[in-house]
């Protein structure tokens, strides 16, 4: 606050982007103090080693979430600061490694769910090494997933805040699926194999591994928070993922559970299953039992049918349980197909189309590449915080209830601002009102030293810098800071500094004239903050002489 006093705020004049000599940024160097090389000491390769895989696991600054999540720079620092100084070896939420961890087992995954009940299909009367070899690496990469869970922090999705102390992820990990993630990735080949067992006997266990698609689709999930696709794409994905998965599973059991039946001694009757028919005697090669077994699972599954003759048990049960998976996957590729239609986002694809229009302008008068990147910063920014969408909302509801919905919306400001504590409710319902959001883009001069200030500026996101008349910078501002507020009730106060943002910034203004006109009824209580006003600023000259 004492800073902020040092600051008046903006004149109307201002509102627009002006340029003005390069800033000197004469701090301390990061990078001669580094926090990981301090971790980390020595210069030997296993060191540089370490130190590159601590880089991967902090937080990055360049993760598509950073900006919900952490809205400054300094905020980040701070994250990154309380990482390596209490969770060294903790993976973060945000950073690069989670993120090529996330793609690296969707792929592995998927591709694991695609390859076991094929080899359990084909290859469970063959080469029996072949076999657990595959098995145990796809094991091998199931348990080192899980392992990887107990050292990864996450972020609470209501509050958007990271959670990296280990007691509590492990605790969570251990409340949700990690039994389930036990179970799926246990090394049933090695463990139970005999070789006087016959693979039959154990590989069963596998098909619990179908459950592993939990998996893909909670990282897929994962990907589209930080990666925010289309609701068309993210829907379309996520269903062809299950369905493949379905029906290529199904397809497989078909050929799988009659061996599973036979060793049993289910069909030691008269009544053989389906793979003894004529119809798959001709099929010799993978291929085309593949493709007849698919086609068998996708008729029971979507008709409730079957082809060929079921005459063994196990034939019969299958079918059974493909019939009731087949109803559980219309209803839910109907539920899927409804919320396609229901939820589909019209700003969006408002937003969108702009988006193009935008660009067509700006190829139209042909406008610098550099100029045209700031603008579409500044349209995307404004699109993504839904300023449209909220002007709309508040344009169409009655006043009491447009008060009430700002007066909540800048329930932080009112609380930080010291002049706004000597105020009614009444009064400050007003002055919300007046408030005016405005958006500055990385090194948009905000307020330029020497000018006439009649504004307020209240951070909301973002971090500007406050210089001096030789464009040395003294200190940061950042979410939740204010300056400007004495130019409230002090008229023609010259401006003692430039702030310049230094990151997308996101503003809350308040002109003088708004601010006098909504006191003018209260001369008393005008009087007593121009009175604070004045002794403030006082304070303030005396300690800046006196430094």
């Amino acid at each position: 606050m004492e800073l902020m006093e040092l600051v008046p705020s903006q004149s109307s004049s201002d509102e627009h982007v002006e340029t003005t000599p390069d800033f000197v940024h004469k701090f301390k160097d990061n990078n001669i103090n580094d926090p990981i090389k301090q971790l980390i000491p020595g210069i030997n390769w296993f060191n540089e080693i370490k130190r590159w895989i601590k880089k991967r696991i902090i937080v990055s600054r360049k993760h598509p979430m950073i900006k919900r999540c952490l809205k400054s720079s300094i905020q980040i620092d701070k994250e990154i600061e309380k990482q390596i100084k209490y969770y060294p070896w903790i993976i973060h939420p945000l950073s690069e490694f989670r993120n090529i961890w996330i793609l690296l087992m969707i792929t592995f995954s998927f591709v694991s769910l695609i390859i076991l009940p094929f080899y359990l299909a084909f290859y469970i009367n063959k080469n029996k090494w072949d076999l657990i070899i595959v098995l145990s690496l796809i094991d091998l990469g199931f348990i080192i997933d899980t392992f990887v869970c107990f050292f990864t922090g996450y972020l609470d999705q209501t509050t958007l805040t990271t959670v990296l102390k280990p007691q509590t992820i492990i605790r969570k990990y251990i409340k949700s699926f990690f039994m389930l993630d036990l179970i799926t990735a246990f090394p049933f080949a090695i463990i139970l194999n005999d070789k006087k067992k016959c693979q039959l006997e154990w590989s069963s266990f596998y098909l619990l591994k179908i459950f592993r698609i939990r998996n893909v689709i909670f990282y897929f999930n994962r990907l589209n928070e930080r990666y925010e696709f289309s609701f068309e794409f993210y829907k379309i994905i996520k269903m062809s993922i299950i369905i493949i998965t379905c029906i290529h599973w199904a397809a497989c059991m078909e050929l799988y559970v009659p061996l599973v039946g036979e060793k049993i001694g289910w069909n030691k009757s008269t009544r053989p299953s389906w793979l003894a028919s004529d119809y798959m005697k001709q099929r010799t090669t993978i291929f085309t039992r593949y493709v007849a077994s698919a086609n068998r699972a996708s008729i029971s599954l979507a008709s409730s049918a079957h082809y060929l003759d079921m005459k063994s048990v196990e034939d019969m049960m299958l079918n059974i349980f493909l019939i009731l998976l087949g109803r559980i996957g219309y209803i839910y590729v109907l539920i899927q197909f409804y919320q396609l239609v229901t939820k589909f986002n019209p700003s969006k694809k408002r937003n969108v189309k702009l988006h193009q229009e935008l660009q067509e302008y700006m190829k139209y008068k042909e406008l610098p590449s550099n100029l045209q990147k700031r603008i579409m910063t500044y349209f995307n920014y404004w699109c993504k915080r839904g300023f449209d969408q909220e002007a709309f909302v508040l344009e169409n509801i009655s006043p009491h209830l447009r008060e009430a919905v700002l007066l909540n919306r800048h329930s932080k400001l009112i609380k930080r601002v010291d002049f706004f504590k000597y105020l009614p409710k009444k009064i400050l319902g007003q002055i919300v009102q007046h408030l005016e959001t405005k958006v500055y883009l990385k090194d948009d001069v905000i307020v330029k030293i020497g000018s006439i200030g009649n504004e307020m500026h209240y951070i909301v996101a973002g971090t500007v810098s406050i210089s001096t008349k030789n464009h040395l910078e003294f200190c940061y501002l950042e979410d939740g800071s204010y300056f400007g507020e004495l130019t409230l009730v002090i008229e023609n106060q010259v401006r003692q500094a430039t702030v310049k943002a230094l990151e997308t910034t996101e503003i809350c203004v308040l002109k003088q004239s708004d601010f006098l006109r909504i006191l003018e009824p209260y001369p008393n209580l005008l009087k007593k903050l121009k009175k604070l006003a004045i002794e403030s600023l006082d304070k303030s000259l005396l300690r800046e002489k006196n430094s």
